[in-house]
């Protein structure tokens, strides 16, 4: 029997794959469980279409549970599209529907090849990332993700661009992780950090992601391809997605923020 849903502690966890790109250590997956802390037998012998998703989902009670959560045998983002699409299907058909946290370890932007923190935006309420160690290289000793050394800082950047389009964002370690390992200077949810910056010539790059409602968005660098956040107070009236742009860098709360924005072709 496939466990497609399954309850703990109030909640409704949804399973939809086995795949996980990490090996972490401490998983119960290495012996051979084919469970998790939260149920005893999650391994898919198939792993389910949206449409069968849909009806195990539309066939519980929603009013029964406090939330509903994304996390399985594998790591949910393998199957994103999915996920939306069962998302904006249970907000058209189910009543009673709670709260939707994405529980996730932070590498959907690799999995997916796109700025999938994006693409949460107005969907979920909530997502949990499991950083796990830090720097970079304590990350892949305890994680072995399939990304190497790249895994690491593609969390921070996952991270930080879903704390603009979901309300509630938060990182998480396994319990057996001692305290003193984790690396507060290392975590802190912004975007990258870029060494100190020279005086110069304004950076150049185009406006990857724009919405006017919330208003900000993000610029990637044309030499770098790295992505900086922006707000609407520091960019140009009529600014828009796809445009070429000027820019410089501040440092904001939360990492380098284009500012000084001025529109080179519309």
């Amino acid at each position: 029997m496939e466990t497609i849903s399954y309850e703990y502690e109030g909640a409704l966890y949804v399973n939809l794959t086995n795949k996980c790109d990490c090996a972490c250590v401490f998983c119960l997956r290495h012996n051979g469980h084919k469970g998790s802390i939260y149920a005893d037998d999650l391994w898919l012998d198939h792993e389910p279409t949206r449409e069968e998703a849909l009806a195990d989902l539309l066939s519980r009670d929603f009013s029964c549970y406090r939330e509903l959560v994304f996390c399985g045998f594998g790591e949910p983002m393998y199957r994103t599209d999915d996920i939306l699409w069962l998302v904006d299907e249970l907000k058209k058909r189910a009543s009673n529907l709670p709260p939707i946290r994405i529980n996730t370890n932070g590498l959907a932007d690799l999995i997916t090849g796109r700025n999938a923190a994006l693409e949460l935006d107005g969907k979920v309420d909530a997502v949990s990332v499991s950083l796990n160690a830090s720097p970079a290289e304590g990350y892949e000793a305890i994680c072995h993700s399939r990304y190497g050394l790249q895994a690491f800082p593609a969390i921070l950047k996952f991270t930080s661009t879903a704390v603009f389009n979901v309300p509630h964002v938060r990182m998480t370690v396994v319990s057996t992780m001692p305290k003193e390992e984790i690396d507060a200077s290392q975590i802190e949810i912004s975007v990258p950090r870029q060494s100190e910056i020279e005086e110069e010539e304004p950076m150049s790059g185009r406006v990857e992601y724009f919405t006017a409602s919330k208003g900000y968005g993000f610029i990637k660098d044309a030499a770098s391809s790295e992505k900086y956040f922006f707000h609407i107070t520091n960019a140009p009236a009529g600014i828009a997605e796809g445009d070429r742009v000027t820019f410089e860098l501040e440092r904001g709360t939360r990492g380098m923020n284009a500012v000084r924005i001025v529109i080179s072709n519309k």
